[in-house]
């Protein structure tokens, strides 16, 4: 897969986009972000707002085929009826227009059918077809417009994938599963973490710099989440960050991408 993904980057860079920088593909995890519940799980006003046959119908398309697990399935979702009208500003923001809408998702979803095709998976790319299908069937884009926006845009969302990739770091602090993640436009640090002890809830913890990161954690509201080892671990981290460990004149981040193998 990892060798997809960069063949994909390799040749995407080659090619010159043809739209504006604000209709370039969507951030599928960033997007379905905003549907989210504390638990990490798709909220229950968009799962009961929406028709629940198209519900089963998106639910099928991966992981676990009776229920929205991945973000794709949970963008397609979004902008069915009955959950358009109550998704979130943000969210719609990102979509745009009807035509932008659709062609970011017909992207998303054609972007999988590359992958699934690459995989020798036949079913699974028979159901992404249809759902391109019910895309292109509303009318405001062809099958040759999302064609030519993916070809066109795929360099920028990889780019977008792997600079959100390159400023963080994953790992377990006392009973949490943690992510620390890096600003790279300004040096900020966002501790996101949750697990038994926070009921499942994922909290965050954001500072201007370790430091003040560090010291947030020991004296905040939620100071009672961490122990002193929780601290030391933080910030053993902090210096495993991709971005911080090579620097950008060292190794950009679109060489550092290439490198990955």
């Amino acid at each position: 897969m990892k060798k997809l993904i960069i063949a994909v980057i390799f040749v995407s860079v080659l090619i010159t986009s043809a739209f504006g920088q604000n209709d370039t593909m969507l951030n599928l995890n960033k997007y379905a972000s905003y549907f989210l519940n504390n638990s990490g799980r798709i909220d229950r006003q968009y799962r009961s707002a929406a028709n629940s046959e198209v519900y089963d119908r998106i639910a099928a398309l991966g992981g676990d085929e009776h229920s929205l697990d991945t973000s794709l399935e949970i963008a397609l979702l979004s902008n069915t009826v009955g959950v358009v009208n109550i998704s979130p500003v943000e969210a719609n923001e990102m979509l745009g227009t009807p035509r932008q809408a659709a062609l970011k998702l017909g992207a998303a979803v054609l972007m999988e059918i590359q992958i699934l095709r690459f995989l020798g998976n036949t079913r699974a790319v028979g159901l992404h077809e249809t759902e391109l299908k019910f895309i292109t069937d509303r009318g405001n884009v062809t099958r040759a417009e999302v064609e030519a926006f993916y070809r066109s845009n795929i360099r920028f969302l990889i780019s977008e994938i792997v600079d959100e990739e390159f400023g963080k770091v994953s790992f377990r602090i006392d009973w949490h599963n943690a992510t620390l993640t890096r600003n790279q436009q300004n040096g900020s640090l966002t501790l996101s973490y949750g697990g038994v002890n926070t009921n499942n809830e994922t909290r965050f913890v954001t500072a201007n710099s370790l430091e003040a990161l560090l010291s947030a954690m020991r004296n905040g509201a939620n100071r009672a989440d961490f122990t002193s080892a929780d601290l030391d671990t933080v910030r053993t981290q902090a210096a495993r960050i991709p971005a911080v460990l090579i620097s950008a004149d060292r190794l950009p981040t679109r060489q550092y991408c290439l490198l990955i193998s």
